[in-house]
């Protein structure tokens, strides 16, 4: 998945099999990868149009996927979506491109796009692809709370991979939003037995601790998953917590600065940072902080918490 962080795209991209002929022998194709390797991006796209207008409608889903990625460099964002679209009006049943699109949606946070995507992807792949692909539906919609459509799609995963550490990260999340702390509680120790290098893991136990109001063995857990990744944003809000529920002001403020720094789209940082102000008798500053995670969706991923704060505390 892609993310948006200080205006920036950041693309994870999934590897595919492509037909090796149809690009090799296009020489503008060939002139705008190494235009690409030495970082000479407006080049590359000249090169990449070139390509794309010699082909003309039988110009690969791969030259497409480049000119989006080098729109993304140059940061022209509004080209690059415009680009997937018209590439998709020729090609509906790329799925490189179709990917493309979602994680570009994903990364804005237009979760129900990104899904339609995802479901569209899901009709065309098999095998280990339409797992992968079941996993990033069922997580996209879990971001929706779409909470029966995601267990569905677990149901789906769990019969071809019973061990998948990504659908059972999700069932644990699914027993969580449910209040079910003993099931998720049990099953996160389990697969982090399995996976203790597995960060997210650890994050989600430490959730389960704070639900329970336990938060010096949440706080440890976050610890444990910042010891593997120093600069996870979500564990670092989630410690804020913790340290803001034990009174830990000042350590609380540092962590959600430091969360919010790294991943500025993170609405549940900006909730917790506004949480802390109040705390402090800051109200102008935590409803500063409330508005900005209710902008930035709050409410559709994690429910009306927010709205509730503005209400009572912002009027």
């Amino acid at each position: 998945m892609i993310k948006f962080l200080k205006n920036n795209i950041w693309i994870l991209i999934l590897l595919f099999c492509f037909n090796a002929m149809g690009q090799n022998n296009n020489e503008y194709y060939k002139k705008a990868i190494d235009y690409a390797s030495n970082e000479n991006i407006e080049e590359a796209l000249r090169s990449i149009n070139k390509a794309i207008n010699f082909e003309g409608t039988k110009a690969s889903p791969l030259f497409y996927f480049h000119k989006y990625e080098y729109l993304i460099k140059l940061k022209k964002f509004e080209l690059a979506i415009q680009t997937l679209n018209d590439a998709l009006y020729i090609l509906p049943n790329s799925v490189l491109l179709l990917n493309a699109r979602a994680e570009f949606f994903f990364a804005l946070k237009m979760y129900k796009k990104a899904v339609l995507d995802y479901q569209k992807i899901i009709a065309l792949v098999k095998d280990k692809e339409l797992i992968i692909y079941n996993v990033k539906l069922a997580s996209t919609k879990f971001l929706i709370r779409d909470f029966e459509g995601v267990a569905v799609i677990l149901q789906l995963i769990f019969k071809e991979d019973p061990s998948n550490i990504d659908a059972l990260n999700l069932l644990a999340s699914l027993y969580i939003e449910h209040s079910e702390y003993a099931k998720a509680e049990q099953l996160l120790n389990k697969v982090f037995n399995e996976h203790p290098s597995q960060a997210f893991i650890i994050v989600n136990l430490g959730f389960v601790y704070q639900k329970k109001e336990q938060h010096k063995e949440a706080i440890s857990c976050f610890n444990r998953a910042l010891i593997l990744n120093p600069d996870n944003p979500i564990a670092l809000s989630n410690r804020a917590y913790s340290k803001l529920r034990m009174s830990n002001i000042d350590g609380a403020i540092s962590d959600v600065n430091k969360s919010i720094d790294l991943l500025q789209s993170n609405s549940y940082a900006y909730m917790i940072r506004g949480k802390i102000y109040l705390s402090v008798n800051k109200s102008k500053e935590a409803c500063v902080n409330f508005a900005i995670a209710k902008k930035l969706n709050f409410s559709e991923q994690y429910g009306s918490e927010v709205n509730e704060l503005i209400k009572n505390n912002c009027q």
